[in-house]
């Protein structure tokens, strides 16, 4: 008489724990996988933004010549300290403007994947004012120390030099206030 083994309870359970920690290392790397798809998608979104605030520093439509070479948003009221408050990019749709809207120069202004705004803020530093702008995206994944570093430098930069209001959290120098994951996006002319 032949008799029939079947699986013994440690052996079932020895499978269901491997098959776990499987599923489980398979769901951490998809989720890193669509949060770098996010942080990628937010870096092209502020580069597609950049463009659009080129295209209307160049234009040369504009009725009133001073607003020639000039990025979008320096007509709008300076907040206490005399410089620009930091704007979300949907606002600029709707920015008044004698040259043409800024749905002219970028038809659709692109939107963050969980939604949340992108900000720019325009120099306000004489001589400078309106010459330079920051754009900023929050991402997912932890920046590395260089990239904090590199951050507050550019933060502490876009304040003391370009008259830009701060935003990023950085003060006296390399030190993080606050740990934030901020995309920078500056440029100038």
């Amino acid at each position: 008489m032949t008799t029939r083994r079947g699986f013994t309870l440690i052996e079932a359970l020895s499978v269901i724990s491997i098959i776990s920690i499987l599923a489980s290392l398979a769901a951490f790397v998809y989720l890193q996988a669509l949060r770098q798809s996010r942080d990628s998608k937010r870096k092209s979104d502020v580069a597609t933004i950049a463009q659009g605030f080129e295209a209307r520093f160049l234009d040369l439509t504009c009725v009133n010549p001073s607003a020639v070479g000039q990025y979008p948003g320096t007509r709008e009221a300076k907040n206490g300290t005399g410089r620009w408050d930091w704007k979300t990019v949907d606002s600029l749709s709707a920015l008044p403007d004698d040259c043409n809207g800024f749905d002219y120069y970028l038809s659709a202004i692109p939107t963050d994947p969980q939604s949340n705004p992108y900000y720019y803020n325009i120099s306000s530093a004489t001589g400078l004012s309106g010459k330079h702008y920051r754009i900023t995206a929050s991402l997912e994944r932890s920046l590395s120390a260089d990239e904090n570093t590199n951050r507050c430098r550019l933060g502490n930069t876009w304040e003391t030099t370009f008259g830009g209001t701060h935003y990023d959290g950085c003060r006296n120098g390399n030190t993080v206030d606050t740990p934030e994951k901020l995309y920078n996006y500056v440029i100038g002319r």
